[in-house]
């Protein structure tokens, strides 16, 4: 009964040991693409008096390209990112029918330029909508 016991061990600890290592030697994949979004009530009839609704968040980005864009229309940039941190703004500007969306990119380094990107967005049908940014990794 011992020597059963004892197997049983020794089987559990090797396939333990064997799953780690197979764990560690898993390649690391891509970096994850990260989302700045915001859910709440539009109207397909928006005038220019109504208020302007932001959100932002700081993101610390490794060097490397990206993809970063808004939601809808879909106006996109593919783009070099130095590494820093940076704070990733997007808002709604109410005009007359429209929303104008725009997202920036404004980094920690001093000397470095805010980037932006730009979209007018009709909302059809009036309702609880999510609108937003990502930046997609190229690596």
């Amino acid at each position: 009964m011992k020597t059963r016991s004892m197997l049983s061990a020794i089987a559990l600890v090797g396939a333990a040991v064997g799953a780690t290592i197979a764990l560690t030697a898993t390649p690391a994949s891509a970096a994850d693409t990260a989302y700045l979004e915001k859910t709440q009530y539009l109207t397909s009839n928006p005038t220019d008096g109504m208020a302007t609704s932001c959100t932002s968040k700081r993101i610390e980005l490794a060097a490397g390209n990206y993809t970063w864009g808004n939601y809808r229309p879909g106006s996109f940039r593919d783009q070099y990112l130095g590494a820093t941190t940076y704070t990733w703004t997007t808002c709604l500007d109410p005009k007359n029918g429209y929303y104008l969306q725009t997202t920036t990119l404004d980094p920690d380094q001093s000397g470095w330029a805010t980037a932006t990107i730009s979209d007018n967005l009709i909302i059809s049908p009036s309702g609880t909508w999510t609108w937003g940014s990502y930046i997609d990794p190229h690596f």
